[in-house]
Parts: C-alpha cells; structure tokens; sequence
C-alpha cells in the first residue's frame, strides 16, 4: 500500500472541481488517479500499510500533522507534512488500533484518537509537536465521533465529540486535551455514528440514528461556543431518510489536502 499526499487550491482556480478516472503519470509521478483541481501531490515513501488501516490528518501552521493505524508487524505512525507536503518529522508508535477517528494539534503537543469503536474505547495518545516523544495520554469511554475534535475560530474554545446509546455528547476540551463536562443531547433512536469539522465561526455535526426495524437517518446540527467550557447544540435539521454513514467535510478552507492509500 502507498500513500499519496496531494494540495488542492481551490481558490486559486487551479483546475475545475471532479475527479479525473484515467490515470495521470506526469501529475503524481505513478499510475493513481488524481482529483482533477490538484495543483500538485508528493509521494511518501511509507513502508507497508495494513490494507484495511485507517488514516487521519489535521492541519497545523506551516503543514500537516498525518496519522496511521497498525500491528506490530505493520505499526501505526505519525508523520509532519510541511507546506510542500514532503515529511519532516516520524514517530512509529507500533500496534494501535484498528480505528484512528482524529488528529489534532495542540500548539505545544498532538493528540492521536486511536481506539476499538466496537468497544467504546479510545485511547489517546500525546506526541510532541516534533514527535521526537510519545505517550498514552488517557482512554475515553464512548463512541467517538469521526473528526471529534470541535473548536471556535480562534481555538480558544475545544471540544470532544462522541455518544453513547440514544445520546450526543459535546465534551469541553481544555488546552491538555482531557475532556469534561459540556451538553448532552437525547435523541429518539440509537445513535450509531457522528462526524464533525470546524466551520467559520461554530463547528458543525451529523450523527446517525437507527430506529428499531427501521431504515436510518442522519441529522446535521451545528455546535457553538458561546458560553466558556459549555460547547452546545444549537440547532439541528434531517438531512436524510434513508443513510448508514455520516462521513463529511464543513470546513470552507481555501486549501485542502486529501490522503489515498
């Protein structure tokens, strides 16, 4: 398996928005398709990766912190992306997983969100921002949400999404990363999955819930942090009847990264 880190500058009106299906040598250096508005990629040279792993990636000043799942054969990784996207920094932390649902960056340290999602745990791992150190930070008890990792624009305010059973759970962050307290949400039916990103001036979720011998549905809501320490659901709207999934993007960057493994 490779990995492939490609930037896309969307408002720098690069290419037009879609996916290209022939495979394009001269744009990423191999035979992968590539989206058509990429303005460029760069190859990682990884090692071997787990065929079913999981990746996840969080923007950071100057570049990107990117984050794999793995065995002990075929370990989980940290890497540093700079703006080019070519690797500055590796931290090989060995058998984790098999879910990873986030990354972040904490300024001075990065949280990796590794974890059993059929158990309800998540254990938190803390690098240094040069990821010459790691260590388990804590386990969090609960489904994670995919992305939990909420904050403000200023990122003053952070916060944890996940649930448990019929309810959605927006946990206060503080600037260590352990989360607490917050708002809580009850909802008519099982919650089976949430997914979040960081908007303009709030953060915006979905979460799916599946009524007992009916067909799924998701819900969008947006999450502010008007009132410090207290992260809240303010709103909420059915975006779908009939869905399993609730994968999304609700971040209006101007520039974008995407990973294919």
């Amino acid at each position: 398996m490779r990995v492939v880190w490609c930037a896309a500058a969307v408002a720098a009106g690069c290419g037009r928005i879609g996916f290209d299906l022939e495979r394009v040598p001269q744009r990423d250096g191999a035979d992968a398709p590539v989206a058509s508005l990429v303005c460029e990629s760069h190859r990682a040279i990884t090692g071997k990766l787990l065929a079913t792993g999981q990746l996840a990636v969080a923007a950071t000043p100057g570049g990107f912190y990117a984050a794999w799942t793995g065995t002990t054969e075929l370990p989980a990784t940290v890497v540093r992306l700079d703006a080019q996207l070519a690797e500055t920094a590796r931290q090989t932390l060995g058998a984790l997983g098999p879910d990873l649902n986030g990354v972040l960056d904490l300024g001075t340290d990065v949280l990796a969100a590794y974890g059993n999602n059929a158990l309800e745990i998540v254990d938190m791992y803390k690098l240094s921002s040069d990821l010459s150190l790691a260590n388990y930070f804590a386990t969090f008890v609960g489904l994670p949400g995919r992305g939990p990792f909420l904050a403000n624009r200023s990122e003053t305010e952070r916060a944890y999404l996940w649930s448990h059973s019929n309810t959605v759970i927006v946990s206060h962050m503080d600037e260590l990363g352990l989360a607490g307290g917050g708002s809580t949400f009850d909802m008519t039916d099982a919650v089976g999955e949430t997914s979040g990103d960081n908007g303009v001036d709030d953060s915006a979720v979905v979460w799916v819930e599946t009524p007992a011998g009916g067909a799924s549905h998701c819900t969008a809501g947006n999450v502010r942090f008007d009132t410090p320490g207290v992260p809240s659901l303010q709103s909420s709207r059915r975006i779908s009847s009939d869905c399993r999934r609730s994968p999304f993007s609700a971040s209006p960057r101007t520039v974008s990264a995407f990973v294919f493994a």
